[in-house]
């Protein structure tokens, strides 16, 4: 029995048609436009019983408008002749963007070494809603999560990186048991002598660090951080560090101080917490004690602080009777002055 290839020939067309016959013809579609100024395109199948795909023998030329080659495993290369950052590439499971260069650890890589814009990719939507680019692991392993990574240009899978992620369902390890499944986490790793640090911050002024629980609305607030205050709406407790604050009282005259004695009531407590530090500096050539209290009553200090030395702090440490309750009052004086001192300063520090 013979063979027959039918031939299409197009050659009622109009002025602006893109090419001028299409042929069937020994296993093969040709799609011809030379008679016209656009690329050629030929599409091959690899026998005439076959259907007709794309294989390693099709090819699109077009000068600057680039070209189309196969590869292995009949996937397409795309070759931009204009701009190299442009082309795709492909093996039997991996793609790159703008290189030949496969890596070793990544289904897609995009590289932008040969291009000045600093960004890489940009996914851009225009909806009414919540725009996302999802990320997700299926897998319900006791290892499995799912995390957006930052490197360092020293860094790798286990230190100059910056992790955001999500464990999944199933998720147990004892390495890692501050987290349980299905919790979220922001951390970072880097060797012990260098970096590591986790900076949070605004960069503008009279903004805020806020943290949250229990719900997205104002009264979920539970600590906030701002320019000059920390503000928390529940208590401190259990064996975790408070939040530290500082009360300061200054007695001072530009020409000396010239009262032998004086007290200050600086502070009326809001919330309870406790002292943990007491320190005094003066300045000048004389001399004083100072003292501190709570309510008038209560001496946190075993005795009166002797100041002798300007221009260097004295700290304490060992504080009698630190806690104060809501109502309490801390009163800070000196007393016994002698030579001429200019600044008398008494700062205590507290922890809520």
């Amino acid at each position: 029995m013979s063979t027959y290839y039918p031939t299409y020939d197009l050659t009622n067309k109009k002025p602006k048609d893109t090419f001028t016959q299409l042929v069937q013809n020994n296993g093969g579609i040709l799609i011809d436009g030379s008679g016209n100024s656009i690329d050629n395109i030929n599409i091959s199948a690899s026998s005439a019983s076959s259907s007709y795909s794309l294989t390693s023998s099709y090819a699109l030329s077009g000068g600057s408008g680039g070209t189309i080659t196969g590869t292995n495993y009949n996937v397409p290369v795309i070759i931009s002749n204009a701009l190299n950052s442009s082309s795709i590439y492909s093996n039997a499971n991996q793609v790159t963007i703008g290189s030949s260069s496969f890596s070793s650890a990544a289904v897609l890589t995009v590289y932008g070494d040969s291009i000045s814009p600093t960004t890489v990719v940009v996914f851009q939507h225009n909806v009414d809603n919540y725009e996302q680019a999802k990320h997700k692991n299926v897998s319900s392993g006791k290892t499995a999560s799912v995390d957006i990574v930052g490197e360092a240009d020293t860094g790798n899978d286990t230190m100059g990186y910056i992790d955001l992620g999500i464990n999944c369902s199933a998720y147990s390890q004892s390495a890692y048991n501050i987290g349980g499944p299905l919790d979220g986490y922001l951390l970072t790793v880097d060797s012990a002598s260098i970096g590591g640090n986790l900076t949070i911050g605004t960069l503008a002024a009279n903004k805020a660090i806020k943290f949250f629980t229990s719900g997205s609305q104002t009264i979920n607030e539970r600590l906030r951080i701002t320019d000059t205050s920390i503000s928390c709406s529940v208590p401190i407790s259990g064996t975790f560090v408070g939040i530290p604050f500082t009360k300061a009282s200054i007695f001072s005259n530009p020409t000396a101080i010239t009262q032998p004695t004086n007290t200050l009531s600086v502070w009326y407590a809001p919330y309870a917490c406790s002292i943990n530090t007491i320190r005094a500096y003066i300045s000048g050539s004389g001399k004083t004690n100072v003292s501190v209290n709570n309510n008038g009553l209560v001496n946190h200090l075993t005795s009166s602080l002797p100041l002798s030395s300007s221009g260097v702090w004295t700290n304490v440490t060992t504080i009698s009777a630190s806690n104060y309750n809501i109502g309490d009052v801390l009163n800070v004086s000196y007393d016994t002055l002698s030579g001429l001192l200019y600044n008398i300063t008494v700062q205590v520090d507290f922890v809520k």
